[in-house]
């Protein structure tokens, strides 16, 4: 292995003492979970498993493989495993994880960036995830390693995330699980329990909930529905957010303009309104460019009603079931086929092994809700 610098000789003695901290999790659920991976599950991060396709008899060589948990987690679905770590104890651990689980694998120890002088073969595909690329100096050097050990028409695989989405989430980490209710915080200002803490017990009921989802149709093919809902978030709020395509090319852009999307957003509680974003040209005489700036077009609901007596959404459902008027109720099959929709998706967690992830009282979420959208570039509406 080729000398290290005294950047690399700290991040070296950071990971050696990590090993022994990951590898004992046994958690259900939280950290590393080796003893269930030691039992036979499959403890790779059900996104990855998601996207990763089938691996079957494929070659695959994971950089920065710690202690080899995912890379032997990925050889149980069939593939060829090389893992390459420069931590002397994560190699050692990953060694002896293959043989206490009977999953082979192949470890080495050795820089990303002496890959090309340690390895000769090429592999179908090229595995990093969860946290790496943040600890590497040089990324000329990651990328030629990279470059160097995959074969033509193969496929690097990252998953990954800014390590900022964890500020949002203490006890969450890529690749781990946690409480999947809300946890101490506040909101308005004002201190509030978590939800274990009210109930006075351990509880696994879901408090939250972010989806992409997609009709399969013709009319709508392509376009990603995001879905979120949740308790003890910042606000009380309810509204269908439509932003439009970007234009694939923009008439100003010559002139230094940026465009952004169009978007209409339809206000439901606490106040009904309806605005709609659009591109508008700054006046001025453009000397140093022509300008751009999104301007709010708004149809306020409640100053147009402002006469009218404003109920609860369950306040008016509960006088119209006493009066039987179902004008405002779904019919029967319309909740059937939602709870249909549902348990399908509650089913393919479980299939999976998806752990739900812990969240602070007054945010938005955990930070995997955040991650959903912004690795498809779009952000939630949380103006």
């Amino acid at each position: 292995m080729s000398e290290l610098t005294e950047h690399q000789k700290a991040n070296q003695a950071f990971w050696d003492d990590l090993v022994d901290i990951h590898a004992a999790q046994d958690g259900d659920g939280e950290g590393y979970r080796v003893r269930k991976f030691l039992d036979g599950e499959c403890i790779l991060d059900p996104l990855i498993r998601s996207e990763i396709g089938d691996i079957e008899g494929k070659s695959l060589l994971h950089l920065q493989c710690h202690f080899g948990l995912d890379s032997l987690s990925l050889a149980r679905l069939g593939a060829t495993i090389t893992g390459v770590d420069f931590s002397p104890n994560g190699i050692a651990a990953a060694r002896k994880l293959s043989d206490d689980s009977g999953v082979p694998g192949r470890f080495i120890e050795g820089l990303i960036e002496d890959v090309p002088s340690l390895i000769d073969e090429q592999f179908d595909m090229v595995f990093t995830s969860w946290g790496a690329i943040i600890w590497l100096a040089d990324l000329g050097a990651w990328t030629a390693a990279i470059d160097h050990a995959l074969k033509p028409g193969g496929v690097f695989y990252i998953a990954d995330a800014h390590p900022l989405l964890l500020a949002f989430d203490d006890e969450a980490e890529p690749g781990g699980g946690a409480d999947p209710s809300h946890g101490a915080g506040a909101v308005g200002g004002q201190a509030v329990p978590g939800y274990d803490e009210e109930l006075g017990k351990p509880s696994d009921t879901e408090t939250f909930v972010a989806i992409k989802a997609h009709v399969d149709n013709w009319r709508w093919k392509g376009v990603p529905f995001y879905l979120r809902t949740g308790k003890r978030l910042p606000e009380r709020v309810t509204e269908i957010v439509v932003q439009f395509r970007c234009i694939p090319h923009s008439i100003f852009a010559g002139r230094g303009a940026k465009t952004l999307p169009n978007r209409l957003v339809i206000g439901i509680q606490p106040e009904e309104n309806i605005q709609f974003s659009l591109m508008a040209k700054v006046p001025g005489l453009d000397r140093e460019g022509l300008r751009l700036r999104q301007v709010p077009l708004d149809v306020t609901m409640p100053h147009a009603l402002s006469d009218k007596v404003r109920r609860i959404a369950y306040e008016r459902l509960l006088l119209d079931l006493i009066e039987g008027d179902q004008t405002l109720f779904v019919r029967r099959d319309e909740a059937e086929a939602r709870w249909e929709w549902i348990d399908a998706i509650r089913a393919s967690w479980e299939e999976g092994g998806e752990q739900p992830k812990t969240y602070t009282s007054g945010s938005w979420g955990p930070s995997a809700a955040i991650a959903l959208t912004e690795r498809d570039g779009v952000s939630w509406h949380d103006e």
